[in-house]
């Protein structure tokens, strides 16, 4: 996954040059070429993103669902004024 330019300038360390991959994965500065013969130049360019496992987002569903539900209950109900 690593060449050797990259390693060099990295720390010369699997462990040196993963951990700059991903702090450069988080920060968003991380992209692949996908190559082949047909298409030697690049044939896909994409930037992978960080996406949060499916038990993260539950949490975060629920937890929303939850302050809409209780902010709900706590606003007063309109009532149209008395007529007479």
């Amino acid at each position: 996954m690593y060449g050797g330019q990259f390693f060099a300038a990295d720390g010369g360390t699997a462990g040196s040059a993963r951990a700059v991959v991903l702090a450069g994965l988080a920060g968003g500065n991380i992209y692949f070429n996908i190559h082949n013969r047909t298409f030697p130049a690049r044939e896909i360019r994409g930037q992978p993103a960080l996406v949060p496992e499916p038990a993260s987002l539950a949490i975060v569903m629920t937890s929303l669902g939850l302050i809409a539900a209780t902010t709900r209950s706590h606003c007063p109900a309109v009532r149209p004024a008395a007529t007479g």
